[in-house]
């Protein structure tokens, strides 16, 4: 009996926990993928305003006034704290909410359930 091969663009279904390996690769459930990726963006975040309270150092001085540049590090200083604060709250709603099931034991971060 032969086996119908798959659609292309479509993943292999998955097991109770949310992987599968076909040749190599392994998919994520997509609340756990969307996780981790919110936890990269808020490690990138420090690096992002760092890259950013740097421009003023390339502006011309005789040109940018001292109180544009210090509102443009204000300024900034603003967004980092609410694009944190932001990625923070989608983080803690994906873990509160019973979707963050990647652990490796099969329980929640925060012990079993």
């Amino acid at each position: 009996m032969s086996r119908e091969p798959e659609p292309t663009g479509m993943m292999p279904a998955s097991d109770d926990t949310g992987t599968k390996t076909r040749k190599g690769l392994v998919f994520l459930e997509r609340a756990s993928y969307r996780r981790r990726r919110l936890t990269d963006a808020a490690r990138l975040m420090p690096v992002l305003g760092a890259l950013l309270w740097a421009v003023p150092m390339l502006w011309n001085r005789s040109v940018t006034s001292t109180s544009t540049a210090l509102l443009y590090v204000f300024g900034i200083w603003v967004l980092l704290v609410i694009g944190a604060g932001m990625l923070s709250r989608g983080i803690a709603q994906m873990t509160w909410s019973g979707e963050d099931r990647d652990s490796e034991d099969g329980e929640h971060e925060g012990g079993a359930v």
